[in-house]
């Protein structure tokens, strides 16, 4: 069985949330009228949640009020369950839809009495940004020796494998 998980945001909350902290940074900048460090410190903050703001409306013009944010798509097969792809829209990356959408298949799996939630594989090395980002859920690393290619059609790997290395140099020359 598989099964699609999809992500919303919902922007007019955070449009209101935005607004509600900007009035009340502004009555504390009204209240504190001579301690300049926290005047300068309010200052900042009230900058950062009016570009907070902007970005707001401006995904409100682009996207609608409840764009969809980040999917995946997992597949269950027995007692386990395999999250095959995650991915998410970047202008959303600040909102953390990785954690949620990482989270869902988990608690899915969970609910379903797996016994397996695979999360997918990570870089060549333990200290990578994928690998520190699923290391927040605890995970069991399980190290196989690697991956290979199993040829279908000999020819044809043949010249795209020749075609991947002329590539693959030509990016590295390149940087």
């Amino acid at each position: 069985m598989r099964r699609f998980i999809w992500l919303r945001i919902n922007l007019p909350a955070l449009l209101a949330d935005c607004n509600d902290r900007l009035t009340k940074l502004g009555q504390e900048l009204k209240r504190i009228q001579r301690d300049e460090d926290k005047q300068e410190s309010l200052q900042y903050s009230i900058m950062t949640v009016r570009k907070e703001l902007t970005d707001i409306q401006r995904c409100i013009r682009e996207d609608g009020e409840n764009p969809y944010i980040a999917g995946a798509l997992i597949v269950y097969y027995g007692d386990t369950a395999e999250m095959l792809y995650m991915g998410m829209d970047g202008k959303y990356r600040k909102y953390m839809a990785p954690y949620l959408t990482h989270l869902t298949p988990i608690l899915d799996a969970f609910h379903r009495e797996c016994r397996l939630c695979n999360m997918g594989g990570l870089e060549g090395t333990l200290d990578g940004g994928l690998t520190k980002f699923k290391t927040n859920f605890n995970p069991l690393i399980q190290e196989y020796l690697g991956e290979f290619d199993l040829p279908v059609h000999k020819l044809l790997y043949t010249v795209a494998h020749h075609a991947y290395m002329m590539r693959k140099r030509k990016r590295k020359r390149h940087g």
